[in-house]
């Protein structure tokens, strides 16, 4: 044997890799360079702070900065704002989104927030057709300030 090792990627394309004796940093990183090539897809991620609207039932909201991933035509985001409902009944909130897209259904954004500290506090995420922003509705349990943590994803139309 000649102590080769190859790496093979998902896609069975093979790429020999130097001695195991060969201990170049240079050779093992462009190695890695051209499988992760074939892949791993390009993409873009960040931090944004999302305008709310206070829609139905909130006194005041609070955005909070959330980080966001785009792959090919889907944006997932993650983050937490702070609600401060009215009274106990149905709630909406609006929230904008980090990549503008133009939403023709409302199963194009799909998502979940809930409060950590109050069970039963959860509202499902959807598209706002109309405005082209995330659609928060659900019926509040407590009407104090308080947490909604969320991940949605939609998709860049």
């Amino acid at each position: 044997q000649t102590g080769r090792m190859e790496c093979k990627n998902v896609y069975d394309n093979l790429y020999p890799l130097k001695d195991r004796t060969d201990t170049n940093a240079t050779a093992i990183a462009e190695n890695t360079k051209k499988a992760s090539e074939k892949t791993a897809p390009t993409g873009a991620s960040g931090v944004y702070t999302p305008t709310l609207f206070n829609i139905t039932n909130i006194d005041a909201s609070t955005p909070y900065p959330s980080q966001w991933m785009r792959v090919g035509n889907v944006v997932t985001v993650s983050g937490r704002v702070d609600v401060d409902p009215t009274a106990t009944t149905n709630t909406k909130l609006g929230m904008s989104l980090p990549v503008p897209t133009n939403f023709q259904f409302g199963y194009q954004l799909g998502g979940t927030a809930a409060c950590p500290t109050i069970a039963g506090e959860v509202s499902p995420m959807a598209a706002d057709t109309g405005n082209n922003r995330v659609d928060m509705s659900w019926v509040t349990t407590n009407a104090t300030n308080h947490v909604m943590s969320f991940l949605f994803s939609y998709l860049v139309i």
